[in-house]
């Protein structure tokens, strides 16, 4: 075997060795997913039925939402009139929607959809569903959240860092082949 023959063996290797201990790296720093915040136990129950509208709904939350934007809004599902839809009151794990009197709320279903700044950051919603007076609640076979979240950026970071590195090993093996010949 030559002796450029060996040189370029070499440079292969050691660009191959770059390449693994990279990936290797990638896969060992890459972030874990997150569970965002989800509805562990609502007033009333999600699913459940009450006789008359409640004046105060509670839903306690997995984390401790932050105080950024959040938002409700309860929708009798029969006629897909809004009831209410605000801001609604936070304290620990616990989500607080304080009906305003007067607000008309007839039997029926009702969906309480929300959208919350979750613990980790992320934007998270969701919908509890009850019924009042003599109206079953139909229950979607949906998730009850969805969070707002991507991975895209640490992809194309990582993909910048790969080549970066590839290219720095390149550079580096050609010019240590220039100096031995």
């Amino acid at each position: 075997m030559t002796q450029r023959c060996r040189v370029a063996m070499n440079n292969i290797a050691a660009l191959l060795a770059v390449s693994i201990l990279t990936v290797m790296s990638m896969v060992l720093v890459m972030p874990e997913a997150q569970a965002h915040d989800s509805v562990i136990k609502s007033v009333p129950t999600d699913g459940g039925h009450v006789d008359e509208f409640p004046r105060t709904i509670e839903m306690t939350f997995s984390g401790i939402p932050k105080e950024t934007y959040n938002t409700v809004a309860i929708t009798h599902e029969q006629t897909g009139t809004v009831v209410y839809s605000g801001e609604p009151e936070l304290e620990n794990q616990q989500v607080r929607i304080a009906i305003p009197e007067g607000t008309e709320t007839p039997d029926g279903n009702y969906i309480v959809g929300f959208q919350i700044t979750s613990s980790d950051g992320h934007s998270t919603r969701g919908k509890i569903g009850f019924s009042v007076g003599d109206e079953v609640v139909v229950t979607a076979d949906e998730p009850d959240t969805e969070t707002e979240s991507s991975n895209m950026p640490f992809i194309i970071a990582a993909g910048i860092g790969f080549a970066v590195i590839a290219i720095g090993a390149i550079i580096f093996l050609s010019r240590k082949e220039q100096s031995n010949d």
